[in-house]
């Protein structure tokens, strides 16, 4: 009976401890009211399918896809709002998947075979008058990605060329450039592309049955250098530098049978890859989700590599130090995913904003 009242009192105190903090939060908050937002563009009018949208400086809107009219305009697939009404933004553009802008202007990626381009989809410049699509001949244009102010296309080369697989260009100097050649057939689809101080880097992965295979290329300015390492980093591959001078790597090793998985990690120092610690297992994070540096100590945070059997069954994050040689953990407290890690005066701090009043960790032990 006494444990029962404790824990109806301990929970009682709990909730209302939350209330509190709640109501005085809140309180705290100007009012919102519809007055505070502007209208501009509400459902766009398209009698098709709408796949990308684009905002430029000006406040200006585009619209692209599969449509041939906005409301009552008549268009071609892209569109823009203007002055309180729709324009066509060209007469010859194809279905579009893709809008973004660079210091060159719009862009789109899509099928601009009757503007001159091929008849595969590729990626195209807005003139100001017609679109100017790109000659790459790098296969079919399927994906866009930017790091920073810089902007990438990745193609796929067509049936009778897959020896060459994905392909990447960048915009550059007012045009698009092709990155050498390609990356290889078995790099898979390009998952993550990272520019660093120390280099371009791309990582792609392969899936053979249950086992996924990770790939990392970069580029030395010349051409496209595969990683070789001697194990298999596994899928979900993570690029990421903390101004050291390295870059790290880190994949996901699926268990079989089960939804889990052993994280891996790699370094690259300006020269090489090597493995952190044996065959490149962390121990004690399967995936990275953020990093910090203490004296040249690395610290990683990231769901356990094992699912724990606490009282919520949820999943656990923990903490690891690599010290150059291996990896140490540092407690097993921290639940939940979507950590961060930061240094404060020298003290390295770990945020939890899932769960109700804990939302701030110290690391107190030896480190």
């Amino acid at each position: 009976m006494r444990t029962v009242l404790s824990s109806w009192f301990s929970a009682t105190v709990t909730l209302l401890m939350m209330v509190w903090f709640v109501s005085l939060t809140y309180a705290q908050l100007p009012p919102i009211t519809d007055d505070d937002w502007e209208p501009m563009v509400v459902h766009p009018p398209a009698k098709g399918v709408v796949h990308a949208t684009a905002l430029d400086e000006s406040g200006h809107y585009y619209i692209g896809g599969r449509f041939k009219t906005v409301g009552t305009t008549a268009v071609s697939n892209v569109a823009a709002w203007r002055d309180g009404q729709w324009e066509p933004v060209g007469t010859k553009a194809g279905p579009v998947s893709k809008l973004f802008f660079t210091d060159g202007g719009l862009h789109a990626i899509g099928d601009f075979s009757d503007t001159g381009g091929p008849e595969w989809d590729t990626v195209a410049r807005w003139d100001g008058g017609q679109w100017q699509p790109a000659d790459l001949k790098m296969g079919e244009v399927l994906q866009y990605l930017h790091t920073g102010d810089r902007h990438y296309v990745v193609g796929q080369a067509l049936t009778g060329n897959e020896e060459a697989g994905p392909r990447i260009a960048r915009w550059g100097d007012g045009e698009w450039q092709r990155l050498g050649g390609g990356l290889g057939a078995d790099f898979g689809e390009v998952e993550n592309l990272v520019s660093l101080d120390e280099g371009l880097f791309v990582t792609g992965e392969t899936r053979n049955g249950p086992t996924w295979s990770g790939h990392i290329a970069r580029w030395d300015g010349q051409q496209w250098v595969r990683a070789e390492l001697p194990v298999n980093l596994g899928g979900m591959i993570a690029l990421f530098s903390v101004g050291d001078g390295n870059v790290y790597a880190n994949g996901l090793k699926l268990l079989p049978l089960i939804n889990w998985g052993i994280g891996t990690m790699a370094m690259w120092d300006g020269e090489s890859w090597s493995l952190m610690g044996k065959n490149g297992q962390t121990g004690w994070v399967s995936w990275v989700l953020d990093w910090a540096t203490i004296n040249g100590d690395l610290y990683v945070v990231g769901p356990n590599t094992r699912r724990p059997e606490d009282e919520n069954d949820r999943e656990c994050c923990n903490v690891a130090k690599w010290d150059g040689e291996q990896w140490t953990p540092l407690g097993t407290e921290i639940h939940s995913v979507g950590r961060n890690l930061e240094v404060i005066n020298g003290e390295l701090y770990a945020r939890e904003p899932e769960y109700g009043g804990r939302d701030l960790y110290k690391w107190e032990g030896e480190s």
